[in-house]
């Protein structure tokens, strides 16, 4: 009688099979059908990138070679004349051939050095530098800034009208036409890069609600299995009587197979745990970011290859991806915002969270673009190590005086520069900024005031076209106007003017405003402080041991096709996501109203 009835049960389930099978290969066929049509989609707008990349680069490439002298053989009889005939010609265009050469050369071993690969050459090949990600652009761009910058003031050195004076300020030249097709390149391969994320996205739309329509028909096809399963265990109930008899030996096998599975999942729990939190993080931020998995992965795959090259933990990484995408910013915002903030922790060994709030906030205060946040950050590092401002303190001082910079017009570089002189003169930073504030307010509530205090000593507030006029000048002529305001009269204008606490302030960067008026400048000059300062850092034992942490982590952490394939992040989370569900399903079973109830081993094992 057993056996019949193990036959019957057999045929049900072969019929219930089949019909799901089929089920599950329409949907599956439907799925992947538009799979198909998005990944047209994705490869079109793909193929769009690098053929705009390229015309890009062609263009830029195409400027910079215009932009140099053409070879003698090349060269009209006006421009020979102009320099005094072909033997003189012939000498200047090998001399400014030589300066790119050399120009080109230093910057390719200053690039290396900072982990930068490019060919070896006599000039920059816009085509390789637009294959590069936009850090890396970003990075060269910066790179090349500071080098005029220090070929500059090395030029000053020099003796004007020397041989070795006009290499170098050949080689300048070179170094600055170079620069301005890099950053345009850049641009133009940032925007195009913005468009082909844009279409990521809404392929991405479409993907997951074409998955939603998939998992709801699948689990319709589920459920009609596992009640036509239930009716088969019903039928399964007759033959119970022999299980008995095989009861003790299984229930031996099942005890020791559950310790060993316990013990596994004990040896695996840091490591699981890791990457568990590294994943959980990450997704969060997906949350409000609303992107494919693939671009995530793309996202955080970069975020690794920085903890490689940083002694940041890729958990403090994802942490910050979270709050930037809290604070509204898309993955790509993201992505290039966290590398500029992380680099500004370490090298201020400030928190993270504090400052990349602080520059989120400063970036959407001023009006800027979220690709200016690497020269934000520099300015925030320069304006820390070069005063007493201290970066626990920075945020509150911004906040208390940026919404009168900006109503006034005053750049940022007038802000922090002034908050360096202050808390330099013993005034904690949030003073500081509140005196800067009400310094402005006064300014604006007089500006039209022909009574005005300063007005009568001959300090203008306003520019001919009714604008404030920056704050360094204003002290500039205060200062010539006043001396250094130490006289009664001076003070009464002020206290007349701003009160206390405003004239405060303006009294201390009158007193110093030549000071002021180089600290802004150096802000403006303040390009790669940041990364120069966290490569500094890099060197303590902590950070290199951090390095060796998240060298031996991010095996685990890497995107990999198996897991694009299961939809994950790669093969080591879908294995886990595996052994989870099997040794759930192992002791848990769904019943067919959804409750849930124990299996017959988690009996054999109680």
């Amino acid at each position: 009688s057993v056996g019949i009835f193990e036959g019957i049960a057999g045929a049900l389930n072969t019929v219930a099979t089949k019909k799901a099978a089929e089920g599950f290969a329409a949907t599956e066929k439907e799925y992947a059908n538009t799979l198909n049509k998005l990944k047209k989609e994705n490869e079109a707008a793909d193929a769009a990138l690098v053929k705009g990349t390229e015309k890009s680069a062609k263009a830029a490439q195409e400027a910079l070679d215009k932009s140099m002298m053409k070879p003698p053989s090349k060269a009209s009889k006006g421009a020979i004349a102009a320099a005094g005939g072909l033997k003189k010609y012939k000498k200047e265009y090998e001399q400014t051939v030589g300066a790119m050469k050399g120009s080109y050369s230093k910057f390719a071993k200053e690039a290396e050095k900072l982990g930068m690969k490019f060919a070896k050459g006599s000039k920059m090949d816009m085509a390789e530098f637009a294959k590069k990600d936009a850090e890396t652009r970003k990075r060269a761009i910066n790179l090349t800034k500071r080098m005029i910058k220090d070929e500059k003031e090395r030029l000053k050195t020099l003796t004007k009208g020397s041989k070795g004076y006009k290499k170098l300020d050949k080689e300048i030249k070179a170094l600055a036409k170079q620069e301005k097709q890099m950053s345009n390149l850049h641009e133009d391969t940032y925007q195009q890069e913005k468009k082909n994320q844009n279409v990521k996205r809404k392929t991405a739309r479409e993907e997951r609600k074409a998955e939603k329509k998939k998992i709801t028909a699948q689990k319709k096809i589920q459920m009609g299995l596992k009640n036509q399963t239930s009716a088969v265990k019903r039928l399964g109930q007759v033959t119970s009587a022999s299980a008995g008899k095989i009861k003790a030996g299984l229930t031996n096998a099942f005890v020791i197979g559950t310790a060993a599975a316990m013990a596994f999942f004990y040896k695996m729990q840091p490591l699981a745990e890791s990457v568990q939190e590294f994943e959980k993080t990450i997704t969060n931020a997906n949350s409000v970011f609303n992107v494919t998995k693939q671009e995530l992965y793309s996202v955080s795959d970069s975020m690794v290859k920085f903890t490689l090259k940083y002694g940041v933990s890729a958990q403090d990484t994802a942490t910050g991806l979270y709050q930037l995408a809290s604070a509204g910013l898309s993955a790509a915002e993201s992505q290039e915002v966290l590398q500029s903030t992380m680099k500004l922790a370490m090298a201020t060994q400030g928190d993270h969270n504090t400052l990349a709030k602080l520059t989120v906030q400063t970036i959407a205060g001023f009006g800027m673009e979220m690709s200016q946040t690497e020269e934000l950050t520099d300015k925030f590092a320069h304006s820390i190590q070069k005063s007493l401002i201290e970066w626990q303190d920075l945020a509150s001082s911004v906040k208390f005086a940026m919404p009168f910079f900006v109503a006034t017009g005053q750049s940022i570089d007038e802000l922090l520069g002034g908050l360096e002189v202050l808390t330099n003169r013993a005034l904690e930073a949030g003073i500081a900024g509140r005196g800067l504030r009400q310094a402005l307010a006064q300014f604006a509530k007089h500006a039209g005031d022909n009574s005005s205090a300063l007005r009568k000593m001959g300090v203008e507030i306003m520019d001919a076209e009714g604008n404030m006029r920056a704050l360094s000048a204003i002290a500039t002529d205060a200062k010539a106007a006043f001396g250094d305001v130490t006289d009664l009269e001076a003070l009464t204008a002020m206290l007349e003017d701003m009160n206390v606490r405003g004239a405060t302030a303006f009294a201390l960067l009158v007193q110093n405003a030549d000071e002021y008026t180089a600290a802004v400048d150096d802000l403006a000059n303040s390009q790669g402080e940041a990364a120069a300062m966290a490569d500094i850092q890099q060197q303590s034992l902590s950070n290199q041991i951090q390095l060796v942490k998240n060298a031996l982590l991010a095996p685990f952490l890497f995107s990999d096709k198996v897991g694009e394939a299961n939809n994950t992040l790669n093969e080591f989370t879908w294995r886990i996501q595996q052994l989870v569900q099997e040794f759930t399903e192992f002791f848990i079973v769904t019943l067919p109203d959804g409750t849930q109830g124990l299996t017959q081993h988690s009996e054999a094992v109680k």
